[in-house]
């Protein structure tokens, strides 16, 4: 297996490479091209179509209206779950520290210095 064998094979699979490259962006654009297509199809031409598809399967409309409610899965588990709840385990082991109770108190003297006296009941 000498230099030249390695060099050939490698100009064979480069050329494999864009070959399949070309092809893959060819039926990229045209399955856009029909989906735009059947869009105005549907939407612009007749307009009946998706209105008869839609009363045909209330529940799956709505589904794929709402993305298959993936956003809102999202923000329950992600956004109102995990980050909120995080939030608070943080809270409370950061309201449990002695950085956290000396930047209290801090805060608290300064209310207190300026003017702010019911912030020095609260304690």
């Amino acid at each position: 297996f000498g230099a030249g064998e390695a060099v050939k094979e490698s100009v064979h699979e480069a050329a494999h490479s864009a070959s399949t490259e070309w092809t893959l962006m060819l039926t990229s654009v045209v399955v856009a091209v029909a989906g735009i297509l059947v869009a105005r199809y549907f939407y612009i031409d007749r307009p009946q179509i998706p209105e008869d598809i839609a009363a045909a399967g209330p529940g799956l409309y709505r589904t794929l209206y709402n993305k298959w409610y993936l956003d809102e899965i999202y923000d329950f588990l992600f956004v109102n779950g995990l980050c909120k709840g995080g939030g608070l385990l943080l809270g409370a082991f950061d309201r449990s520290s002695a950085r956290s109770r000396l930047a209290r108190e801090l805060l608290l003297q300064y209310h207190y210095v300026s003017g702010i006296k019911e912030a020095r009941d609260r304690r």
